[in-house]
């Protein structure tokens, strides 16, 4: 539940505008690696209708996703804060990263996104204990909102659509913007830039069927389009409603094995589906036929 009460702290300390001596960057190094390598994220993000709380099993479900997202080397876990219901799982999101504090993999950095339009709400982000949010330079108070963030020690991921809005958000503090590969040259070289791949281009149980010739199937869509944002030289790629149902085997699967596929050196190629035994390794998916399918 929501702490009302740190919320109105949160919003004394936005009102009195006293930045910390030292501004937050976990995550821009989480995203704009020194490395160079390509940071992966997916986003949390209900279906609109559903909005109950998570059941028993389902929390389970979630807290058993949050660990995959470590393990297979995510930079950010996005939590969708339109509802409350949203609101809630981003709080346990937030107290199952940290779990992992001290250890290897160590927390993944939690982003509150959805609709954000007041520093009311960059406010209650701070009360819900996430690292940073993911808002609009379109938003009126946007500029407020990115100065809000930085008064309480969180990071801004600020979606821009051009370069006014480009020049906008940098001057008001942003480090890292959000963009399409038109804007990425745009981007100075000091700023991470961030592409969100929208992963529900096609159904997710499409990329776990065996086609029925192997040699001239095409290349998913949200392959396709994630190769092409690599290629525009992103600093990192989240994918954005990855995860719907946290119950679903699918959704689980689907949102792993985006990340490993951002992760991937092998650029420009996706490695095809392949029928295997049941090894008990990988993350395969149970098909009808009762043969298991997993990534090579």
């Amino acid at each position: 539940m929501l702490d009302e009460a740190a919320v109105a702290k949160n919003m004394e300390a936005i009102a009195a505008g006293k930045s910390p001596a030292k501004a937050a960057t976990k995550l821009f190094k989480a995203l704009k690696k020194s490395s160079g390598a390509i940071a992966a994220g997916c986003e949390f993000k209900r279906t609109s209708d559903d909005t109950g709380p998570l059941s028993t099993s389902d929390a389970v479900d979630f807290r058993q996703f949050g660990m995959k997202v470590r393990r297979s080397k995510a930079s950010v876990l996005l939590v969708d804060c339109s509802t409350a219901a949203g609101k809630t799982d981003c709080e346990e999101a937030v107290k199952e990263q940290q779990t992992a504090k001290g250890g290897f993999p160590g927390p993944v950095p939690v982003v509150r996104s959805g609709s954000i339009s007041s520093v009311d709400e960059i406010a209650e982000a701070k009360a819900l204990g996430v690292e940073g949010v993911l808002l609009c330079m379109s938003e009126s108070a946007a500029e407020d909102m990115i100065a809000a963030c930085g008064v309480l020690g969180m990071e801004a991921i600020v979606k821009v659509t051009s370069p006014d809005q480009l020049y906008k958000a940098v001057a008001a503090g942003a480090k890292l913007v959000a963009c399409d590969a038109a804007l990425r040259e745009s981007v100075p070289t000091d700023i991470g830039a961030v592409a969100l791949l929208d992963s529900r281009v096609e159904e997710p149980a499409s990329l776990f069927t065996k086609p029925d010739d192997e040699d001239t199937a095409p290349t998913p869509q949200v392959i396709v389009a994630m190769t092409q944002l690599k290629d525009a030289k992103f600093n990192a790629i989240i994918a954005m409603d990855a995860l719907q149902k946290a119950h679903v085997a699918l959704d689980r699967t689907f949102s792993t094995f985006l990340l490993e596929q951002v992760a991937s050196k092998q650029s420009g190629k996706f490695s095809k589906l392949t029928r295997t035994t049941a090894l008990g390794g990988g993350n395969p998916l149970s098909s009808p036929d009762g043969i298991l399918y997993e990534v090579q």
